[in-house]
């Protein structure tokens, strides 16, 4: 079973950066994903990839565009992950929403940290999903 993470940014996580590692690592341990899917954005994208590379699950870093460069801990992540897609040459308007679709379509679930307010990528992402019938289960930060 391939499961794709979506979650806020840092800013949005009110500080519980190690609560979601702890759910994140919880529902890949009872779920037994086959691959994680991750955005690679800073926050709870980053922090799914280390969950998961921790447990020895293989993990997929889904890019919208190629980008010139990382962060030191973002490179560590990628240089052992399973696979790396960059979705586009460089960034475009609506990129991160195609980012975002193709991780929820490559998905059988979908995991996602949620600051329980609407708009943004969090918000749109999990409603595609649960469109898609997708949505696995929901962390409110």
């Amino acid at each position: 079973m391939k499961i794709a993470i979506t979650g806020h940014r840092p800013g949005r996580l009110n500080g519980k950066e190690k609560e979601v590692y702890n759910w994140l690592c919880k529902k890949f341990i009872e779920l037994h994903p086959t691959e994680v899917i991750t955005g690679m954005a800073k926050g709870v994208d980053l922090i799914a990839a280390q969950a998961a590379k921790d447990l020895n699950i293989p993990y997929l870093c889904v890019y919208p565009y190629k980008r010139k460069s990382f962060l030191i801990e973002e490179q560590e992540l990628i240089n052992t992950a399973a696979g790396v897609v960059y979705l586009a040459e460089k960034y475009f308007q609506g990129c991160y929403v195609i980012r975002d679709r193709y991780m929820v379509d490559r998905a059988d679930k979908v995991l996602a940290v949620w600051d329980n307010k609407t708009g943004g990528g969090t918000y749109y992402t999990m409603n595609y999903a649960i469109g898609k019938n997708k949505l696995e289960d929901t962390y409110i930060v």
